[in-house]
């Protein structure tokens, strides 16, 4: 199982992982990585 960010998911959602919680994995890590790219290039630059 690939490991998942705890305070974004509700407390039942090891046991079944539905499609509306894939979704919501998906946007989390694009906003993530969007936030990481932005302050690394603002770093950087």
């Amino acid at each position: 199982m690939m490991s998942r960010p705890a305070m974004f998911l509700p407390p039942n959602a090891d046991s079944s992982l539905s499609k509306s919680n894939m979704l919501a994995i998906i946007l989390w890590l694009s906003e993530l990585l969007e936030y990481t790219n932005f302050t690394f290039s603002f770093n950087v630059g």
